[in-house]
């Protein structure tokens, strides 16, 4: 006997069967560590259900059914290779059943692979440097940028140099174990009148993450 409405399982129903915890799955995660994820298919109808097949577009994603009832309700459980580069990586999930009324599933995989180090601000403006007017104290001007370091303790900044000679790049303040830096961008000497593209250089003791790099905007009047 098929479950009323009001017995229903969550999730999405898909014909007379709901996929929980929703019809598609997306997960982010830093470089080099591991995915996982599952999904439930529950059968709604009277009659049972088999899955006959099932496969996934991308080979970087492998995905196992368990029965956990017979004809009624199943478990996909999927994990992700390793060691994806940065990006977002997409696959489908292709299942087919023996159900006349759904015979086939499709289920959208996609997983965002980020840095495990990241910048944010990711690029620095710093206008409105009034080094025409004579008293103007160019040191007490000053932008901030936080670095995170998504999982783990114990990052370190080796070093903080721009190829704008009149930048100066220090550590305000760490917090936690050396998870999270926050960076003073200042000036040591004026800059000349006009607008200066540059980069602020971050080296880091991570293996994976060697190097930062944030665009700088320099508009001096």
């Amino acid at each position: 006997m098929a479950i009323s409405s009001e017995e229903a399982p969550k999730g999405t129903a898909i014909g007379s069967l709901f996929l929980n915890p929703s019809d598609r799955w997306h997960q982010t995660i830093p470089l080099n560590l591991p995915a996982t994820g599952a999904f439930t298919i529950f059968n709604n109808a009277a009659q049972p259900l088999q899955i006959k097949h099932h496969r996934v577009s991308n080979e970087a994603f492998k995905v196992e059914v368990t029965t956990l009832e017979a004809g009624k309700r199943y478990q996909l459980n999927l994990s992700v290779k390793e060691g994806l580069p940065l990006g977002l990586h997409k696959a489908v999930l292709i299942i087919e059943t023996d159900s006349t009324e759904t015979p086939k599933l499709e289920i959208p995989l996609s997983l965002q692979v980020v840095s495990p180090v990241t910048v944010n601000p990711a690029k620095l403006m710093m206008d409105n440097v009034f080094v025409s007017q004579a008293d103007y104290d160019v040191t007490t001007y000053a932008k901030f940028t936080w670095v995170r370091f998504a999982r783990g303790e114990g990052l370190e900044l080796k070093s903080l140099t721009s190829d704008l000679p009149y930048l100066a790049i220090k550590v305000e303040s760490v917090e936690g174990n050396k998870q999270v830096y926050m960076l003073r961008v200042t000036f040591k000497d004026r800059p000349p009148v006009g607008t200066h593209q540059g980069k602020i250089k971050i080296e880091t003791s991570h293996k994976d993450v060697p190097l930062l790099e944030i665009p700088v905007t320099v508009i001096a009047k």
